[in-house]
């Protein structure tokens, strides 16, 4: 625990109780919000692989060319 978070927390401890439960309800639901997050992100890199498997072959090699095919400028 860094002493940032030992201040805070110690801080937090002196205020009325209502204010606690304020204060415990937002850290909740900021750890709850960077959990989701980090949820989603490796979901979207095990997404990313599974999509790569599945498109880097011969017959979608047509697509890497799209630029070209299409007559779009860089």
């Amino acid at each position: 625990m860094t002493d940032a978070l030992k201040r805070a927390i110690h801080k937090a401890e002196t205020l009325p109780e209502p204010k606690r439960r304020i204060i415990a309800a937002l850290i909740n639901g900021e750890v709850e919000e960077r959990q989701e997050q980090a949820e989603s992100e490796a979901l979207a890199r095990l997404a990313e692989r599974t999509f790569a498997q599945d498109w880097d072959n011969e017959d979608d090699d047509v697509y890497d060319n799209w630029k070209v095919i299409y007559g779009v400028s860089a």
